[in-house]
């Protein structure tokens, strides 16, 4: 057995992995997977963004563009207060996002991974809080195969909260908590790879 982030993975199993992911052409692969799809990389093969907000969208995640590119949002991708700890759905939401990424159409583009928390605690604990929560996606995702070159991670606390952390009468809103700690995934949009 061998040991992949935690899980341990019969080498016969992980032989099997690795071989099917570099025999690519075999039925049952996407289209240029393997040796070669490197190559297949031209412009009319790419993604629009409109077509990988799409398929995003098809996993049953929110993906918008935005200024700072396409940014994916899911529930599974919330956290427990004070935990950095991925869920079964948040692992499953990723596998199926890490594919999509990996698709020869989509794999030069740049990803940086946000982390955020709530506004309880102090604000460097927050920010390191949220670091660490990029962090655990970004490994899910490298463990997934999306290349570890293409991602970037950043935590930025509470500073950008989707909903308010207190009610208007300065009640406790632990609903609105409960959404601002999560991360988010931003694909780089076809003018920022253009830029590069």
């Amino acid at each position: 057995m061998i040991c992949l982030e935690n899980r341990l993975v019969p080498l016969g199993i992980a032989f099997l992995m690795a071989t099917a992911l570099v025999m690519g052409g075999c039925a049952g692969f996407p289209q240029g997977w393997g040796f070669g799809a490197a190559g297949k990389k031209d412009a009319a093969a790419r993604y629009s963004d409109e077509q990988l907000i799409a398929s995003l969208r098809e996993l049953d995640v929110d993906a918008q563009a935005e200024d700072r590119g396409i940014v994916v949002r899911c529930p599974a991708l919330s956290f427990d207060s004070e935990t950095v700890r991925l869920s079964p759905s948040a692992r499953k939401t990723l596998r199926q996002v890490a594919l999509l990424l990996n698709d020869p159409r989509a794999a030069d583009r740049a990803i940086v991974v946000e982390g955020h928390t709530d506004s309880i605690g102090p604000r460097p604990y927050n920010l390191e809080l949220s670091r660490k929560r990029a962090e655990t996606v970004s490994r899910e995702l490298i463990f997934n195969m999306v290349q570890r070159q293409r991602i970037s991670v950043r935590g930025l606390g509470e500073a950008s909260p989707v909903a308010p952390n207190v009610l208007a009468d300065g009640r406790d809103n632990p609903v609105g908590r409960g959404m601002n700690r999560r991360v988010e995934i931003i694909i780089a949009s076809q003018q920022a790879q253009s830029r590069e």
